[in-house]
């Protein structure tokens, strides 16, 4: 049952691993967009985001429906006994590239949020500063 569904799970593995790595590559942009500053280049590129992510999403729900057809739980325990029981040594090294992809997109999305985050927080406390001098400034012109 295995065989008659290797070459179509490795075909969508093989896109997942695509669309994962082009998201990796957009996180690291984001990353740098985000340091930078330059925050007119975010629209588009979240909007490849959202699309990658819905690629991911949508190969994913094709490999557990390929699962659950070929007999095996649409899980994780599921992918990897569907890849052992294949045999095939390039199956098994493109679930470990994909998994290690993910892995990274998930780490440079944490950072991203922490430096979004962070600037967050210095936008507030600027603001706070901002609105003290303001404060300040009206207080000694109403004084005069």
């Amino acid at each position: 049952m295995v065989a008659q569904h290797t070459g179509r799970y490795h075909s969508l593995l093989e896109q997942s691993q695509n669309s994962a790595a082009k998201l990796l590559d957009l996180l690291n942009d984001e990353s740098q967009i985000l340091t930078q500053r330059q925050f007119e280049s975010l629209p588009e590129l979240l909007t490849q985001k959202q699309e990658l992510i819905r690629q991911l999403e949508l190969h994913e729900t094709e490999r557990n429906l390929l699962l659950s057809n070929a007999g095996f739980a649409a899980d994780k325990s599921g992918h990897i006994d569907f890849i052992q029981q294949s045999g095939d040594p390039a199956l098994s090294s493109l679930w470990d590239t994909f998994i290690s992809t993910i892995s990274e997109c998930q780490d440079a999305n944490q950072k991203n949020a922490v430096i979004v985050e962070k600037s967050q927080i210095n936008i507030s406390q600027l603001l706070g500063v901002i609105q003290a001098t303001h404060q300040d400034i009206n207080r000694n012109a109403s004084t005069y």
